[in-house]
This record gives C-alpha cells, sequence and structure tokens, in this order.
C-alpha cells in the first residue's frame, strides 16, 4: 500500500471542483483526483502516474472490487498517464467506504489508504454547491432563468457516427451516455462534465469532446433580457448496426 505524503487539497475552480492527494515516492508519484459531476450523479476518479507516453484506449477496470471502464491516455508534452473512472454516486460511496482504495486492471493495479477522505468529500460538496450557484444550477438560479441556453447547432451535427471510438467498434461497445454544458454569458462552452456515463469511457470522452469542438450555443436570459451563465443537458445513444 502506497503512502500519502501530502495533505487532501481541494481546488475551487469556476468550472469544476477537484480534491487531490499524492502517494508514494515524492520523485514518481501517484495522484488521485476525485471530482463529482455538477449534479453529483457521477464522481470521476482521477489517477496519474510518471510512466511513459500510452495511446488513449479504454480499459476494464475494478474499484473496490466494482467493475468500471477506465480512460487511458498520456497528457501532452509529458510523461504523465492518466487514468479517468467515471463512477455513479453509489458506487464511490461504497467505494470509500472502507480504509483504502483498491484499483486493479489493465495498466494499473494501485492500493491507496483513504485517511481524511470524509473530509475531502465535504469540501467538495461545498464545492459543488458554490458550482451550481455559480452557473445557475441550483434552484434560486434556474428561478432566474427566463429563456433557457440553446443549441444554435443540432447535437446530431455535433455528434456523428463518424465520430465512434474505434476500439469501441472493434469491440463492438455501445451505451447511453448523459452530458452537461456549462456555458457562460456569451454562449461559450466552458466545461462538459458526463451526469450518466454510458459503461464505455471512451464513448463518454469523445461524445463530450465532440460537443465542446462543433457545438455553438445562444446563452440563457433572464427577464430582463440579460445574458446569463447556464447549463445544457444532453443525452446520446452510441450503437453499431
Amino acid at each position: 500500500m502506497l503512502k500519502p505524503y501530502d495533505k487532501w487539497a481541494v481546488d475551487h475552480g469556476n468550472t469544476r471542483c477537484v480534491a487531490s492527494r499524492s502517494f508514494g515516492d515524492p520523485n514518481a508519484p501517484v495522484m488521485l483526483g476525485i471530482r463529482p459531476s455538477l449534479n453529483d450523479t457521477t464522481v470521476r476518479l482521477l489517477i496519474v502516474q510518471n510512466n511513459g507516453y500510452l495511446a488513449a484506449q479504454h480499459v476494464p477496470v475494478k474499484v473496490a472490487g466494482t467493475k468500471a471502464s477506465a480512460l487511458h491516455f498520456s497528457t501532452k508534452g509529458t510523461k504523465q498517464r492518466v487514468m479517468w473512472i467515471d463512477l455513479t454516486r453509489a458506487d464511490f460511496n461504497r467505494a470509500v467506504a472502507g480504509p483504502n482504495l483498491r484499483v486493479v486492471g489493465d495498466g494499473v493495479n494501485i492500493d491507496l489508504p483513504l485517511t481524511g477522505i470524509a473530509s475531502a468529500v465535504k469540501v467538495l460538496q461545498t464545492c459543488n454547491a458554490g458550482l451550481r450557484q455559480h452557473w445557475n444550477a441550483d434552484e434560486a438560479g434556474m428561478a432566474k432563468i427566463a429563456t433557457r441556453a440553446r443549441s444554435l447547432r443540432s447535437p446530431a451535427r455535433a455528434v456523428t457516427s463518424d465520430d465512434y471510438p474505434g476500439q469501441a467498434i472493434e469491440e463492438a461497445k455501445g451505451g447511453r451516455t448523459r452530458v452537461m454544458l456549462l456555458t457562460d454569458e456569451q454562449g461559450a462552452a466552458k466545461e462538459c462534465l458526463v451526469e450518466e456515463h454510458s459503461g464505455v469511457a471512451s464513448i463518454d470522452a469523445q461524445t463530450c469532446f465532440m460537443v465542446m469542438k462543433r457545438g455553438k450555443f445562444a446563452p440563457a436570459q433572464d427577464a430582463a433580457g440579460k445574458p446569463i451563465r447556464s447549463y445544457l443537458s444532453y443525452a446520446f445513444k452510441w450503437q453499431i448496426g
């Protein structure tokens, strides 16, 4: 089991809240990140290691015994390998209920102690509540919205069959994913968050990537016609044939 060498830290960003802690050798650390979706339906685990280049691929893993799909890739210009694992809130709660977190699968085999996790999760919840307020996604914010944000381009044009991940085609994998886009006062999409994962990590990642790349949006407006921050939610079904 790797030991932590720093404390839990929570990044209060404008589009995301992430709790992180580093483990093992400070010269070759393993970083664990926890990032809840805006509506707290999905929690993304991020595992970062310095293991060299790896082409993006989805791989099967088990998180505390629960089967999941992970996206494994390298960050551009670095030797860091990153693993994204999206879990339902219920699966995440089960995964962190014990004294340690075990993640095993293709390219990963780690066992991390979870001391202090309860306090970090509590801070994350407070941070996420602030994000919902910032993006008018809480009850008070939604009451301000007179005209909802809308897409200026059909979602079917943003994500097409040509965008189907090659690995998912080869393995005949599909699924349904729901994503949330955060839009600013100019209608620009500032972030894409997976709210319901498909069970195929490459499909979830591709959905967000293509919607952010091709989507065009009009901002939400308040009763006075003033553009305000808001969000849109889309569901996409990926299937072969």
